[in-house]
């Protein structure tokens, strides 16, 4: 640290996010952050800065758990904790810890990290008539969860944050909705998780609902009611009223990830409009979900076309489509952002679009489009202006190809920047590489028995896998729906 005061200003109206984006950088240049080595979303507080804000905290900030030595727990040497503290975190499972907060009725936030036994339940449930003013609350990581303990949370009337991720709960009980202050509710890899309760919208002031890596059947209805949400990572578009797209349109506040699934049972196209998802400026990742299955290829034309994203949007996935062919936005070189792109499981789709107009795209995964023979100029666009397809293109995957018979490459100045290839399951396949890729480094070919070429003019090629066996397994599979797959 160079022993000068760093604050983040407030200007205007900009959102906590965005200033919190703009200057987190220079947090972590000056140190006041580090990022793990092993996880790099992840960042710690530095240990130097982390002993200096425990010392200026005094006993307004307390932690119980097991210290260095294993010998006992750190804090012990007090019967009960300070009365003035506000924030406890407790790093041990001891039910002796939860009784020594009996006495702390001004605590404003808790973090019981570890609690494994049902006693240590039934403990911190004893003790919520006295945390009537908590703010925050974390439960994270809570193997047994009683239902009582849930019910009891509704009593909280003061909580701003609620974090139940990683537990084993089944479902939210309806008290939960009477935290009308409730700003965070985390449930992020509860997988056990499939249903919210039906009066989620009461919580007007949420901001933040984090249901990543839950297995949510369909949404509550009314959600369009949450106008304050911001994080929001995917909704399941329903047939009942109040779980349609509609409502996704009332909530403008959107950022980062969202992923729509089961768009097969959008009405019309006229809900896919009232998404307004081109409004949506601050999404940056979008993922577009049918099943892979539809009676009316015309009308899932009609609804991605409505479905136009903003182009602010860096990366882009659209799996199961059911048209037979895309929409005129895709591959518009007006998405200055976009940077990956997958298309997959887009069966009936007799083309591909002109994707070489995409000025900024580095990886394009293209899988499972049964209805495609060939591979043609429309695949690199007539914008005069581009004078190189596929500019900025680093990666290029096509696999599960059925009946892709010819691939046009005689394009001049295409893939100037292609360092991976991959061509897998293309059994009909009989010609048709680039001759020259100047910044080839891999070429990988699998299940492509009838694919008889030379190798491309490639100076910098370091590596080659060929594999003439018939039998292709994909890389992941196009009809899943987990974020991860998508």
């Amino acid at each position: 640290m160079d022993g000068t005061w760093f604050f983040i200003p407030a200007r205007g109206v900009e959102e906590m996010e965005d200033i919190g984006e703009k200057y987190f950088d220079d947090l972590v240049s000056r140190s006041f952050f580090r990022q793990s080595l092993y996880a790099p979303s992840y960042f710690s507080m530095h240990d130097i800065i982390s002993d200096l804000v425990e010392y200026v905290s005094g006993e307004f900030c307390f932690k119980l758990g097991i210290n260095e030595s294993g010998s006992g727990l750190e804090g012990e040497h007090s019967c009960s904790l300070p009365e003035r503290t506000r924030y406890l975190s407790i790093t041990s499972a001891a039910v002796r810890t939860f009784r020594s907060i009996h006495g702390v009725q001004h605590l404003r936030a808790l973090f019981p990290l570890y609690i494994f036994g049902e006693d240590d339940s039934e403990a911190l449930n004893d003790i919520w008539l006295n945390l009537k003013r908590l703010r925050r609350l974390s439960l994270c990581h809570l193997k047994d969860i009683s239902s009582q303990l849930l019910n009891s949370i509704g009593n909280l009337k003061h909580l701003r944050h609620l974090d139940l991720s990683r537990t084993a709960i089944k479902r939210l009980p309806k008290s939960v909705c009477t935290l009308y202050y409730l700003q965070s509710l985390l449930l992020k890899k509860s997988r056990h998780l499939m249903q919210l309760p039906s009066n989620l919208f009461n919580l007007v002031a949420l901001q933040h609902l984090d249901i990543e890596g839950t297995n949510l059947k369909k949404m509550p209805p009314k959600m369009g009611k949450l106008t304050r949400l911001r994080t929001l990572q995917y909704y399941v578009v329903g047939k009942e009223r109040g779980s349609s797209m509609k409502e996704l349109g009332k909530l403008s506040h959107l950022r980062k990830k969202l992923s729509i699934r089961n768009l097969r049972d959008v009405a019309n196209a006229q809900d896919a409009l009232d998404a307004n998802l081109k409004g949506k400026k601050k999404i940056e990742e979008l993922r577009l979900i049918w099943d892979g299955n539809t009676d009316d290829t015309q009308q899932e034309r009609e609804v991605l076309e409505k479905l136009e994203p903003s182009e602010i949007v860096k990366q882009l996935a659209i799996k199961g489509y059911g048209g037979t062919m895309f929409p005129d936005w895709l591959g518009n070189s007006s998405f200055l952002n976009m940077v990956a792109l997958t298309l997959s499981g887009c069966k009936n789709c007799i083309s591909l679009p002109p994707l070489g107009q995409l000025p900024s795209l580095e990886e394009l995964h293209i899988e499972g489009f049964d209805d495609v023979v060939a591979v043609s100029s429309e695949f690199y666009g007539s914008d005069p202006s581009m004078e190189k397809p596929f500019k900025s293109l680093k990666i290029l995957k096509f696999e599960g190809m059925r009946n892709w018979q010819e691939w046009k490459t005689d394009v001049a100045g295409a893939f100037p920047h292609l360092a991976n290839l991959l061509i897998a399951g293309c059994p009909e396949l009989t010609n048709g590489l680039p001759n020259y890729l100047p910044s080839l480094l891999i070429l990988e070919i699998q299940a492509c028995p009838q694919l008889v070429v030379s190798i491309p003019e490639a100076p910098l090629l370091t590596e080659i896998n060929v594999k003439v066996t018939k039998t292709f397994i994909p890389s992941h599979r196009w009809n899943a729906l987990s974020d991860e797959d998508c």
